[in-house]
């Protein structure tokens, strides 16, 4: 039987979910009454970054004037519609799209890639493409951070952590560190003032283990974690919005990790693994969008040939 906690921890996804849905309807309806075309808008948009010699907006994110498509995939997934998943895997491609662009931005010039862009957000990304197994991501996304991390260039006294500051992150060096276990690839970590908390370090340290007795408590406690930290509010540390909180890529992570191992994931009767967001689905093969590959390499074509090695090579 569910105890009073978790009662209230599913009554608090439940309204996160609901709250999203009004959210997103609200942007929908307004944007109906003006006359606009989110979707149409965007998409013109992309059109003009792919077309040879355009000229790139700043920041130059291909999914900038797409509102909530994060949003529209959770609900869809949520409510087990049968285009979810893609939806799900659409939106992360749109935000792989952004990250690379921004980090060749880095790379390319003196930008703050990492200050002024949200670094939680990144280590975020990474794990989501962990958990949906797009694995070619999976490795950009983490070469990009550890160039970013090589060079320290997002300390500087800056905000990276939504509002708050580096050392106030837990998740994101659980996630480092998680990929840098699989992957025996580190990343540059020394001297930043990173710390492990609670729930993530024990995961950390038992997370390949095959005893599913002790795994199962890990991962329950790192589930209450995952809820401690979040907060529908700016004031949150690393879950601050209804997305975040609803989709617990972290964990899902070290799911997909653990399968992809080839070992046992035990079931977690805890309300966050218990919504259809919360699940681990089957891998799917949606393929990229390509216009919005040419838009990332048209953008990349526009800086030294240097950058596109660092990334993608």
């Amino acid at each position: 039987m569910p105890s009073v906690e978790h009662k209230k921890i599913a009554s608090r996804l439940r309204r996160y979910y609901l709250g999203l849905k009004r959210e997103l309807a609200s942007i929908e309806r307004e944007a109906a009454e003006r006359g606009e075309d989110h979707s149409g808008r965007a998409r013109r948009r992309l059109e003009n970054m792919a077309m040879p010699g355009a000229i790139f907006p700043y920041p130059p994110r291909p999914s900038r004037g797409v509102p909530s498509l994060m949003a529209q995939a959770i609900i869809a997934v949520m409510e087990e519609r049968e285009e979810g998943l893609d939806l799900l895997y659409r939106s992360f491609y749109y935000g792989a799209a952004d990250f690379y662009c921004d980090a060749a931005n880095y790379i390319g010039t003196s930008a703050r890639f990492l200050a002024v862009n949200n670094f939680n957000q990144g280590v975020l990304l990474l794990a989501e493409a962990l958990t949906l197994g797009c694995w070619t991501d999976v490795e950009r996304i983490a070469k990009a951070t550890r160039f970013a991390l090589a060079q320290r260039r997002p300390m500087d006294g800056q905000l990276i952590c939504g509002f708050l500051g580096v050392d106030r992150t837990c998740v994101a060096p659980f996630i480092l560190n998680l990929y840098a276990q699989w992957s025996g690839k580190p990343f540059p970590l020394d001297g930043l003032p990173f710390q492990l908390m609670q729930g993530y370090e024990p995961l950390l340290s038992v997370w390949q283990t095959e005893d599913l007795g002790v795994l199962e408590k890990v991962l329950f406690a790192a589930c209450d974690f995952h809820m401690e930290r979040s907060s529908y509010s700016d004031s949150a540390p690393e879950f601050y919005n209804p997305e975040t909180i609803l989709f617990p890529v972290e964990i899902l992570a070290v799911l997909r990790l653990r399968e992809a191992k080839g070992l046992i994931n035990p079931d977690i009767d805890h309300p966050l693994l218990q919504t259809p967001i919360g699940r681990l689905h089957e891998i799917k093969s949606v393929p990229h969008d390509e216009m919005m590959d040419r838009a990332v390499a048209n953008y990349l074509s526009t800086l030294p040939p240097s950058v596109t090695e660092q990334l993608f090579s």
